[in-house]
């Protein structure tokens, strides 16, 4: 049976694709409903970790986060697994409050974030993690890394889920998922200097 974390967010693809189709307010506020919860989200981790955004008002923040979401929706693609649609509505929100409140001192884990959760569109255009994700999928198909292990770092490093709540979505013990992750990422860099790829999972 499949979590409910899984099914929204296949959900919300779904939105997101019809959207695309047909940008009517309606569905725009159905995706809205759907994803209130990881745009807080969103805003309170970049509170946390930029302090000059705790001066800001939490709702100018939330709506400033949204206009993110419309460039985001709109670089989907109808191939892309529904853990990378999610992961690049919070790249764009990110990117959004970035470019809306700048601060020329930025905490580093907020740096080191947009770099791993990068929403420019230049980037996107570049196939950074679309070639990521086809690198590992060709992992997958080649028994070098399990499904499991896949979806694990999809929700640890794009989703940016801790060990604990993946712990939660997958009934597995949180020393078991981050072992998992661990061994995982250890094979996939490997694989990577090996075969001379570009690039690499960094570990936070």
């Amino acid at each position: 049976m499949e979590s409910s974390e899984v099914i929204l967010m296949e959900v919300i693809k779904d939105l997101v694709m019809q959207y695309q189709k047909n940008p009517s307010p309606e569905l725009f506020e159905r995706i809205l409903k759907r994803v209130d919860g990881i745009v807080l989200k969103t805003v309170n981790i970049s509170r946390s970790l930029c302090p000059h955004l705790l001066a800001e008002d939490p709702d100018d923040l939330y709506q400033t986060a949204i206009t993110g979401l419309y460039p985001a929706i709109a670089t989907t693609k109808e191939d892309e697994d529904p853990y990378y649609v999610v992961a690049r509505l919070i790249a764009y929100m990110k990117c959004e409050l970035k470019k809306g409140y700048p601060y020329k001192v930025l905490a580093p884990g907020f740096l080191e974030e947009q770099e791993e959760f990068t929403s420019d569109e230049d980037t996107f255009k570049n196939l950074d993690y679309e070639n990521l994700l086809e690198v590992l999928n060709k992992f997958v198909e080649e028994n070098l890394i399990t499904s499991e292990e896949l979806n694990f770092i999809k929700m640890r490093y794009m989703q940016d889920m801790s060990c604990e709540e993946i712990s939660k979505v997958s009934g597995i013990s949180i020393g078991t998922v981050r072992e998992k992750i661990e061994k995982a990422i250890l094979r996939i860099q490997h694989q990577i200097r090996i075969r001379n790829l570009w690039g690499g999972l960094n570990e936070r």
